[in-house]
Parts: structure tokens; sequence; C-alpha cells
């Protein structure tokens, strides 16, 4: 056994598990001191318990092993969030799981997990900040040049012209490329270069995808008294485009970066996205076309809808428009657009955001069916009346039956005095008593008085299949005049 006066020195002890450093609040900032000029990424999850804590925690040993074999100088830490909740405190974390980045006895950020995190994506994170000079790219030519734009035109990117060793711009770039991972900075350094695209040497130079210039693209050049403060917020402003696509690397520059812009979400493209395309220049910021139902930007359970369930918006009937800013802890205060498709009511509510006199943080309006998540189910179901639909993303069941159970629960839902949710049941795999689910679509009714006795739904997935269902359930408070 160890003695009560002998723990908090075990505590203040580093263990590791294949090389992934185990932390706790009294030992991470040694881990930090025994390595001050290494790159430490901390992964601050939910708990050894969990299914996906121990995955998290596989994954920080291979990271870690793979970054030894590659004498990379990262050191990998794995920490318990529930259970030293006051380092979710300190580094200001929002929600689990996230990495905290730190660098120098500095933290730099935390990115909370919203899409996928690699081994190489995070190798070249931290190789940027022991290296950045290794990700400058070099043209000598004309011709790199224009083939380089042809190629990247629907992209964001910058171009130094002049030589990266005497540039007064050099510093500031390399200290900031960590905070622009998927931004690529170029580097041109001959006369023959500047003098075909008009431009004198130490100019920097961003290239941003423009879909209503004739070129497809436009230039914006750094003109400010140079300072390091004024060059770190032109960077940061150029990061993204006027319009672009969702992708992973445009949600890493809003969330990583903690960027206010705006966003349009859809399924189908239609009249209001072909709206917002012709008039987004009336915007102050950036507009994020986010496809949530099956496109490039990562639809179904991908990228669209990780940013939709981030925001707190997968409750919201699309499309829509967005305006989003960072708040307190990683967190987004989101503003929804509720005007006519008129270009000056979208003008005159894109200023009132801008300049604070839109009221509210988050002004969304819900549809009735609210979306469940594993630390909100059990809440849910236990403080009301109740009926859960369990789904998965792939079913075509699920996806016919979605938009019935929806218009019954705001035809019916008020008047029952039930509350309607669904969960995503392969991604929350929420556990509760009684619950069984061996097939998509399943429902359950939960009732307040004893919710711990779920009672499933057997019949056909109709709205008069639905009401009968509630009738028996529930026959003391369904009259069939009401139905």
């Amino acid at each position: 056994g160890i003695d009560d006066d002998s723990r908090p020195i075990l505590e203040r002890r580093i263990f590791y598990v294949d090389e992934c450093l185990l932390l706790n609040d009294k030992n991470w900032e040694t881990a930090l001191e025994r390595h001050p000029d290494d790159v430490h990424f901390f992964f601050v999850d939910e708990g050894m318990n969990g299914k996906e804590s121990i995955g998290w925690l596989w994954f920080c040993k291979q990271l870690a092993l793979k970054a030894q074999e590659r004498e990379l100088s990262l050191r990998v830490g794995y920490i318990d969030g529930l259970r030293y909740s006051s380092l979710r405190t300190k580094f200001e974390l929002a929600s689990l799981p996230s990495l905290t980045i730190f660098y120098k006895h500095l933290q730099h950020r935390h990115l909370p997990h919203l899409y996928p995190l690699t081994q190489n994506s995070l190798f070249h994170l931290a190789s940027l900040f022991l290296h950045p000079e290794h990700h400058i790219t070099t043209f000598s030519t004309p011709f790199q040049v224009e083939q380089y734009i042809n190629i990247h035109k629907t992209t964001t990117f910058f171009i130094l012209f002049g030589p990266l060793t005497t540039s007064p711009y050099s510093p500031t770039l390399l200290d900031y490329l960590p905070s622009t991972p998927h931004t690529p900075i170029l580097n041109a350094i001959t006369p023959q270069v500047y003098d075909h695209f008009n431009i004198t040497q130490d100019t920097l130079i961003a290239f941003h995808h423009q879909p209503k210039h004739r070129l497809g693209y436009q230039m914006t050049q750094y003109d400010d008294q140079f300072s390091t403060k004024d060059l770190k917020k032109w960077l940061n402003l150029h990061q993204i485009g006027p319009y672009e696509t969702m992708n992973e690397n445009i949600a890493l520059q809003i969330f990583y970066n903690h960027r206010e812009g705006f966003m349009v979400f859809y399924e189908k493209k239609g009249d209001f996205w072909g709206f917002l395309k012709e008039n987004f220049d009336v915007l102050p910021e950036f507009l994020v076309e986010v496809d949530v139902g099956g496109g490039n930007s990562g639809g179904g359970d991908g990228l669209g809808r990780r940013v939709l369930r981030h925001l707190g918006l997968e409750a919201v009937d699309m499309p829509f428009l967005v305006a989003v800013k960072p708040g307190d802890g990683g967190k987004f205060g989101v503003n929804l657009y509720d005007g006519e498709m008129e270009r000056e009511e979208l003008g005159l509510w894109a200023w009132k955001w801008q300049n604070g006199r839109l009221k509210g943080e988050n002004v969304v309006k819900p549809t009735a069916v609210e979306t469940l998540v594993k630390e909100n189910f059990q809440d849910f179901v236990e403080k009301q009346d109740a009926m859960v639909l369990f789904y998965a993303s792939w079913c075509g069941h699920c996806k016919k039956f979605l938009p019935i159970y929806e218009d019954f629960a705001k035809n019916y839902g008020r008047l029952l005095e039930v509350k309607f949710g669904k969960v995503n049941d392969i991604e929350e795999n929420v556990t509760h008593p009684g619950i069984v689910v061996n097939g998509y679509p399943t429902i359950y009714y939960f009732s307040k008085i004893n919710p711990t006795l779920p009672v499933k739904f057997e019949g056909e997935r109709t709205p008069v299949s639905l009401k009968a269902f509630l009738q028996d359930v529930r026959p003391n408070k369904v009259a069939e005049e009401d139905l």
C-alpha cells in the first residue's frame, strides 16, 4: 500500500504508456519543464472508462511511438478531463475531447474534436512549430508562379516577393505559420518574377478565390505600415477568402483561430443558396457554404454535420444563414438570418451583426425535434414525457421516416405535452435501462413517472400508427377527439 502522505509525491511523478505521458493536475507542468524546446500535444478526454476514451488513449500511444521513430521533438500526453476538471478550466476547454498545444511553455491553441485528427496532420502541425522555414515553397521563375496560381486559384495562399532571408516580414511569417497550418506561404525570389507581376521587392500578397472576378481570384496587397501586430492581424484576416466552400482546411482556420463570419447550411442547392452566392459581397466577413446533404464538404455525418453540432444548430430547418462569433472557452455565438431574399435587408442584418446590434447570442429557431447526445439524453427522458427516435445516418428507412416524425412532432407535440427527440445511435452509443436497439429506425416512449421502463413503438412508420401508439401508452392523457 501507499501512505496518504506519499500520495501527493506519487501524483507528481510522470508515468508513460508506450512513450505517451499520463498527466494530471500535479505533473503536467513538470512535463513541460523537462523538455522546454519540444512541442507538447496534450489530449484531454472524458476519462479512462469510456469506449471513445480508450480509443483516444490508443491514438496517443501510436502518435507518441511514431514521433519517437521519426525523431520528431514532439511529446504526447493524455489527461483524464473528468477526473482532473480543474485543467479543463485552466486550458479553457469548452468541450471534450480536445487537443491543447504547448510550445516553449506557452499554450498556443486548443482544437475541439471537430474534424478527423490524423497522425500526418498532427506531425505537420508539430513540424510547423519546430521548423517553419521548411514549409515555405520557393519559386524563381514567373512560369512556376503562374502554374501554381492556375492549379490552386480556388484556394487561399500568400506570396512573399523578395528573399526570405532579408525580408522584414520573414520573422513574423515564420512565427505565424503554425496558426495557418493549411494556408501555403510561397516565396518568389527573382527580379524576373517581380517584373512579371509588376510588383516590387518585399511585397506580400494574399490570393483568394473570388467567383465574381473575371479571373476567378483576387489579389490583396499588404500595404499598412509594417508592425508585427498589424501584419499578424492582416494574415489572420486574409486566411479565408470572401467566398469559400467548407472543408477541413476552412474548418481549421475558423475554429482553430476563432474567426467570425457567415455560414450558409444547405442539403440541396436552391433559390436561397443562389441568392447568397449573388449577394455575398454585402457581408462584411467571409461566407462559407456548408453542404450537409452528402456533398464534398462532408454530408451525412461528415464535416458538415459536425460543424452543425459544434455550433448547436442541428435542429434548425435548412437552408439557413448564420453569423458566427467566437466567445469564451472556444464556444461560438450564433445569430440566424430570418429576413427575405432581398439584398438591402441582408446587408442591413449583416451591418447590425457587425456593430453588435443583434440581440442575443443564440437567436435560433429550433424544430419540434431536439437532437440528443450522450450528455443530455438522460436529462431529456427523465424530466418529461418523451419520444425518442434512434437512427443511423446511413439508414435509408431513417431518411424516409425522419420528415414524417418531425411533422408529427410539430403538429402534436405541444397538444399532447410530449417532447420529441432524435439521437444518432451509431455516433452517440447511448445506453439506458430498458433500451434495446437491434435495427433502425427504432422509437421508444419514456414516461417521466418511470423513465427506466420505456415502451418500444412496434407499429408502421406512419402518423396514424404514431397517434394510436401514444393513445395506448397514455390513455388518460390522449383523448380520441384530440387526435
